[in-house]
């Protein structure tokens, strides 16, 4: 996902979007929250979380909602804005010679 988000950040001009469609995953009924992460990566990555939205909701099957309770996950539409401002570049120590 980082690399993903490093890269959108590099094609994106200065305060261009971009929308990732993410949905939540889930393990032997074990939510996993993919929406938090992605949106912590974007941040590491160089981009702004702009917007969150859901794009739907569904069901799970009916053999893990017997085994798990029966949860609906949802596929969230994640709007990511590149900076505006130039990020400050770390000042270098110089050398003496």
């Amino acid at each position: 996902m980082w690399l993903v988000c490093r890269e959108l950040r590099r094609v994106r001009r200065r305060g261009g979007l971009a929308a990732v469609v993410i949905a939540e995953v889930a393990s032997r009924g074990v939510i996993f929250p993919s929406l938090l992460v992605l949106a912590d990566v974007a941040v590491q990555g160089g981009l702004q979380v702009n917007e969150v939205s859901i794009a739907r909701r569904h069901a799970i099957s009916a053999q893990q909602a017997h085994r798990h309770g029966n949860h609906h996950r949802q596929e969230t539409v994640v709007w990511l804005r590149r900076e505006t401002q130039r990020m400050p570049v770390q000042p270098t120590r110089r050398r003496r010679t």
